[in-house]
């Protein structure tokens, strides 16, 4: 059994279960750490449904990616394309058309391919 490794999988299911996410020293990776503060900004707008399946799938998709959300749980995302720029472009279009008319401007991007975006 590999304690490290163990520990490690325990660290980031207790962040994951708590919605913390760590500061300083940890035993994450940045990429990790990216992930686990996303997913917490999306449950937190969304809970536990199509948006929180729809993001651990963005996960596993190929580069040039990006995942865009509003705040009202309305998401985009893109995978496959040519350009982050384009697939920024690309998830954010796709947010925008599932809101009404009057919030279009509320998506906003989460995640660009590997790295927390959201400001």
């Amino acid at each position: 059994m590999n304690l490290s490794k163990t520990a490690a999988t325990l660290t980031i299911m207790f962040f994951a279960l708590t919605g913390c996410v760590p500061d300083g020293d940890t035993s994450l990776s940045s990429k990790q750490v990216n992930y686990l503060k996303a997913e917490n900004l999306v449950r937190k707008h969304t809970g536990d449904g199509v948006c929180m399946v729809c993001f651990n799938s963005y996960r596993t998709r190929k580069s040039q990616k990006a995942f865009a959300m509003a705040t009202s749980g309305e998401f985009g995302l893109s995978s496959g394309q040519k350009t982050s720029a384009l697939a920024s472009k690309n998830a954010l279009s796709s947010c925008r058309a599932s809101l009404p008319v009057a919030k279009k401007g509320n998506c906003k991007l989460l995640m660009i391919n590997d790295r927390y975006v959201w400001k």
